[in-house]
């Protein structure tokens, strides 16, 4: 009697587990997923959330791990995953993907292919994370699903840094940006400068005084550039139309923006010679929103239709 006691109480308990498992799914997520490069194969990494951390029983737990080709579906779609078993190591959890695993579930081998993943009980299901996009084109994280077909051609120019792939959705800097506008200037054949000194008290890089020798980006001051501050889309604008106004045909075309009257007076004329010829976009009630930041996809994209 005492034996089948037991036995009820073990299954309740285990049953009780697996629902506290199930719940907590629901509510969590790995995030910050990362993917290191070895040889043949990939390192994932990721975040744990403290409620899966603080699970003491975690072997129910699976990770499966989403993969996509290019622009299609991801394989889950048709309920086909990778799946690896869960290790929790100081609240994070590292598996390792073989680029065999990737072809077999994909069926092909693509130039390029994006991993998400998400924490499975029995049938209980995550949230997938973020994903990460690889491949012969190298590796970019936290990029808008919009963005990837340009980014991945923007990244087989060279026109991504090793900074800016860290993290696509971040507002990019003046310093990265001078880097971004200078390799966009030689890409496309338009100007290349050899300035090696900087005029620049506040910073020192290289990309920087090329991007003011070619008169593409001004400093803020008298000698200072404020490498760190956030670019707005007015002032990308500005340099935008600086390294393509000899070499593209622009049109002035008449176009209504809704908040011209918050655009400088120094950008007017850029703003509405890009928009005009297509290349930046006004919102559905035809707002451009000058003041705000650009982040670094965004960026990466206007590069790169300047130059084609």
């Amino acid at each position: 009697m005492n034996k089948k006691i037991l036995l009820i109480l073990t299954l309740l308990f285990s049953l009780h587990s697996v629902g506290v498992l199930a719940n907590t799914l629901e509510k969590e997520k790995p995030s910050n997923l990362s993917i290191e490069k070895k040889d043949s194969s990939y390192n994932i990494t990721f975040k744990n959330p403290d409620s899966i951390n603080k699970i003491k029983n975690p072997e129910d737990i699976k990770i499966e791990l989403d993969v996509k080709a290019g622009k299609k579906d991801w394989t889950s779609k048709n309920n086909k995953v990778i799946v690896k078993n869960f290790v929790n190591v100081k609240g994070y959890t590292s598996v390792n993907l073989k680029k065999d695993e990737v072809i077999k579930i994909l069926n092909e081998n693509p130039d390029n292919y994006s991993i998400r993943a998400r924490y499975s009980v029995k049938d209980q299901k995550s949230d997938f994370s973020n994903y990460v996009t690889m491949g012969s084109v190298g590796i970019y994280k936290n990029s808008s699903t919009w963005a990837e077909e340009e980014l991945l051609e923007a990244q087989k120019l060279g026109l991504i840094s090793d900074e800016l792939k860290k993290d696509m959705k971040k507002n990019i800097n003046r310093e990265e940006f001078a880097e971004l506008i200078v390799k966009a200037a030689e890409k496309g054949n338009i100007a290349k400068s050899h300035i090696e000194e900087s005029e620049f008290k506040d910073t020192k890089n290289p990309y920087v005084s090329n991007a003011h020798s070619l008169k593409l980006m001004n400093g803020t001051g008298k000698d200072t550039f404020s490498p760190k501050a956030e670019l707005t889309k007015q002032d990308m604008s500005v340099s935008v139309v600086r390294l393509i106004s000899d070499t593209k045909d622009l049109q002035n075309k008449k176009v209504t923006i809704a908040d011209e009257k918050d655009i400088s007076p120094y950008a007017v004329e850029s703003v509405k010679l890009l928009v005009g010829n297509n290349l930046l976009n006004l919102d559905k009630k035809n707002n451009f929103y000058p003041k705000k930041n650009v982040t670094r996809e965004e960026a990466v994209i206007t590069m790169l239709r300047a130059i084609k």
